[in-house]
């Protein structure tokens, strides 16, 4: 089974890592990610370690259905 979306709060080593393995492993259709640092989020864009991006939460969650995966990242 393939999820639709998954968000992934803080691209840190770990969270940048999960999401980098989701876009590999073809695990979900869509990955999301937020990070407090825009800088962080510009360059997971351009890495495409995530297919959209922002540092503001309260754009993503709208995104998001039920069903959809959210993975906390943070210290």
């Amino acid at each position: 089974m393939i999820v639709d979306k998954v968000l992934v709060i803080g691209l840190g080593l770990i969270g940048g890592s999960f999401a980098c393995a989701l876009k590999k492993a073809g695990a979900c259709r869509q990955v999301l990610g937020n990070s407090r640092s825009a800088e962080t989020v510009t360059k997971a864009l351009e890495r495409q370690v995530i297919d959209h991006g922002s540092s503001d939460l309260q754009v993503l969650l709208p995104e998001l259905q039920s069903g959809d995966v959210i993975v906390v990242a943070t210290p």
